[in-house]
């Protein structure tokens, strides 16, 4: 949201937070698939002229379904964050954080190996790392956050990848930590999709006029309170109360 903002200063922006279903990472593919579509039918009842599917484990595994059905262009990681890589990378030597979902479903993989066939990919399920986030371990010398980063990241360091994607939106709060255990560019996909929404909202001509002054209204589908405290760590803006409890399904 913080990147939206600055790209899109004159964009209404309706977030979608499915805190009562969360995490999607560890559930079948069906079930997620099942989600991200109530997910979108929700945000296109709000009149969206364009969806943007910012968790990395909904755009790995519905985002060909929730295009299929959607009147509107959806805009998931999978495709930003393979391009941000290859034009990163030196040795063709690459790293995939993720969620279980996210990693098994190979599809940062096989969008990174399309672009680039001679690219070594590596997928690394950190399924610790999102409750940590959630529950505020962000601090790099947070004792357990270590403990957990380097259970992980050990098994990639001898790999040497010069990119490392954080595949999760949740990563890049703790990417000083990361940064501590390895030495590779970390590739943002909030970062990616920002960019490509507002180059895909140029070229739609779907733009608002730039004297118009963008608002943003936050949706969760569990309390307002359990989310208002990690708000606006997450979103990096104020909500100034904007965040209202709904039902989905």
């Amino acid at each position: 949201m913080k990147v939206l903002r600055h790209l899109l200063p004159s964009e209404d922006l309706i977030y979608l937070g499915d805190t009562a279903r969360v995490p999607y990472g560890t559930r079948s593919s069906e079930t997620i698939t099942r989600f991200a579509l109530q997910d979108a039918q929700f945000l296109l009842r709000q009149d969206v002229k364009l969806i943007v599917v910012a968790c990395g484990t909904a755009s790995s595994i519905a985002i060909d379904e929730l295009r299929r059905q959607s009147p509107v262009p959806v805009i998931g990681i999978v495709e930003p964050v393979a391009q941000a890589a290859i034009q990163a990378t030196q040795n063709h030597r690459i790293a995939i954080l993720g969620t279980n979902a996210t990693i098994r479903s190979r599809a940062i993989e096989r969008e990174i190996r399309h672009l680039d066939p001679a690219a070594q990919v590596h997928g690394l399920p950190c399924p610790l790392l999102v409750p940590l986030i959630e529950n505020g371990y962000l601090d790099p010398s947070n004792a357990i956050l270590r403990m957990v980063l380097h259970e992980y990241l050990s098994n990639i360091i001898n790999y040497k990848p010069d990119v490392v994607i954080l595949g999760c939106t949740h990563y890049p709060l703790v990417s000083a930590a990361i940064q501590q255990y390895i030495s590779a560019r970390l590739i943002d996909s909030g970062q990616a999709v920002a960019q490509v929404t507002h180059q895909t909202l140029c070229e739609r001509s779907l733009c608002n006029d730039k004297a118009h002054k963008g608002k943003s209204i936050y949706y969760v589908t569990d309390t307002v309170a359990n989310f208002t405290g990690i708000a606006e760590l997450f979103l990096g803006e104020p909500t100034d109360g904007q965040i209202r409890q709904v039902e989905l399904g």
